[in-house]
């Protein structure tokens, strides 16, 4: 199959844009999808189907690596954490694989003892039209599934707001405008 033997990391897998990840990339036929997630996310990750976790809050990801660095390179890494996790991501990466950040240019902040070549890009998301009908076709087939925490409604926006910021929503946290009646 098509992209089965790509070997997938995700940095933030546990949030709404990592999640959607992870199911669309298992809709293009990646098997080896790695997650790095916290704690209290683990059970979520494992529900989409990711074949290894790694808990952040117990080890960093260079730790990860180094206890079986030939078996912990990955063809394509994705950061949607941002600093200092874009640093730690550098470890994963195989000789000639793509690191992709969407906060920070990766290649700014590569540790030191790092040397391998490898891409890496800041990736600035565009959605056009045509992305979104796409997925809304998936969605609708029911091919990927919104990872929504909570619907929170306007009148207490503060309490959306501080779940959001806190980074323990387990998906997107949405803020209802109008009440249907």
């Amino acid at each position: 199959m098509k992209n089965s033997r790509v070997r997938l990391l995700i940095n933030g897998a546990a949030g709404g844009v990592g999640s959607w990840t992870v199911q669309i990339a298992r809709l293009a036929g990646i098997e080896s999808i790695a997650a790095i997630v916290g704690t209290q996310s683990i059970d979520f990750i494992q529900q989409l189907g990711e074949t290894e976790v790694i808990d952040y809050k117990k080890q960093t990801i260079g730790e990860w690596v180094a206890e079986y660095p030939e078996f912990r390179q990955y063809d394509l890494v994705l950061d949607y954490i941002g600093k200092p996790d874009v640093a730690q991501t550098w470890y994963a990466v195989r000789e000639g694989g793509t690191l992709i950040a969407i906060s920070f240019a990766p290649e700014d902040i590569r540790p030191n003892d790092v040397k391998k070549q490898a891409n890496a890009f800041l990736f600035i998301i565009d959605l056009v039209g045509k992305d979104l009908n796409i997925i809304t076709k998936l969605l609708e087939s029911g091919k990927l599934k919104p990872n929504i925490d909570s619907v929170i409604s306007l009148d207490v926006f503060e309490e959306a707001w501080d779940k959001a910021e806190s980074g323990r929503a387990k998906g997107k946290v949405v803020v209802k405008i109008i009440d249907e009646e």
